[in-house]
C-alpha cells in the first residue's frame, strides 16, 4: 500500500503534494491512503519523540501489517 502522510503546518513538502500523489497513485494495484496530521510540521513527522512522529509510526506499521499479515510489529525507536 501506498501511504501518504503529510503534516497540516509542512512548509517544506506542503500537503498538497501528498493529495497529488495520491492522486496520481490511484488506479495502480496498491491502494492509496492519505493522511493529514493536523499541526505537525515537516520534522515533526520523523521524529519519534513527538506525536506526529508516534502516529507515523503506527500509520506504517498498520501498512506493514496489512501487507505481510503480521500479528504485530515493534515500532518503537531503538534504544540509545
Amino acid at each position: 500500500p501506498h501511504v501518504m502522510i503529510s503534516g497540516t503546518l509542512d512548509r517544506l513538502v506542503p500537503p498538497w503534494l501528498g493529495y497529488e500523489t495520491a492522486v496520481a497513485f490511484r488506479g495502480h494495484e496498491a491502494p492509496v491512503e492519505r493522511v493529514d496530521i493536523a499541526g505537525a510540521g515537516h520534522f515533526d513527522l520523523v521524529h519519534p519523540g513527538t506525536d506526529a512522529g508516534r502516529q507515523v509510526l503506527t500509520r506504517i506499521a498498520r501498512a506493514v501489517e496489512r501487507t505481510m499479515g503480521a500479528e504485530s510489529i515493534d515500532m518503537q525507536p531503538a534504544a540509545r
